[in-house]
């Protein structure tokens, strides 16, 4: 019996057809990829795209010349944001943003001030911790001043975060005091923690509020459920102690 021979013509020749589309789609890809290289270089060296103006927020006094003429893509936004925050502390965040063709336009995010910290001089924190100098004393008399870490804080700086307990205390009894309904529109003056063991609240036109430094939402709602009890009678209260398992309440005219 005679073997059948196979004829392999057919299937080398759609081999070769394939192989001839391969290579026109690489020369293809290859051609599309210089286009963008091109484009790009273009791009990057044409003064059309070479940043005119620089728009900030209103009450920034620099107006960041040095960007002034550099290509608008060459720029990286996060590294001259990280830049520019080490300038400006005071603000939480600051974001470049690319105007085509050549402007940037530079947002600056404030930080929300909680208190004021007193040291050699009066600086604000916020909720991270962050000191920063006051922009203006725009609402400077409804912020509670926190005392008592004069020797814990040494060589303070504006725009660094200060990790310390008694300061972390002093920052949580605050957003405490200030989502509490019974107590936000309080006028708490002062926030002491200059001693281990205790917390002193000195409230406006009221009484001094003693509290340990332990478990003080618990402490915050039971001062809020007093305050609700005694409002007509605040000023007559010399002082309430919380540091016990039932609040002590004392009369400015008991002996």
């Amino acid at each position: 019996m005679k073997k059948r021979k196979i004829d392999l013509r057919p299937l080398l020749s759609r081999t070769r057809v394939l192989q001839g589309k391969l290579i026109i789609i690489l020369l293809a890809l290859t051609a599309l990829g210089l286009v963008v290289v091109w484009g790009l270089g273009y791009l990057m060296r044409s003064d059309y795209f070479r940043i005119r103006d620089v728009l900030v927020a209103e009450g920034i006094k620099d107006n960041f010349s040095y960007l002034k003429g550099r290509n608008i893509f060459s720029i990286d936004l996060n590294k001259e944001s990280q830049y520019i925050s080490n300038l400006y502390p005071v603000y939480k965040k600051i974001q470049l943003i690319r105007l085509l063709p050549d402007r940037i336009y530079i947002n600056f995010a404030k930080r929300q001030a909680l208190a004021y910290v007193r040291l050699y001089r009066d600086f604000c924190v916020d909720k991270d911790l962050m000191l920063f100098d006051p922009v203006d004393n725009i609402g400077r008399e409804n912020l509670p001043i926190i005392v008592g870490l004069e020797t814990k804080i040494h060589g303070p700086k504006s725009g660094r975060k200060y990790v310390i307990k008694e300061l972390a205390l002093a920052v949580a009894l605050i957003r405490q005091i200030n989502n509490n309904k019974a107590l936000k529109n309080y006028n708490f003056k002062i926030i002491d923690v200059r001693k281990p063991d205790i917390v002193l609240l000195i409230l406006e036109n009221g009484p001094e509020i003693r509290m340990s430094q332990s478990n003080t939402e618990s402490r915050v709602n039971l001062l809020a459920t007093l305050f609700i009890q005694s409002k007509g009678a605040l000023n007559n209260i010399k002082y309430i102690d919380l540091r016990f398992k039932d609040p002590v309440i004392k009369l400015k005219d008991a002996k």
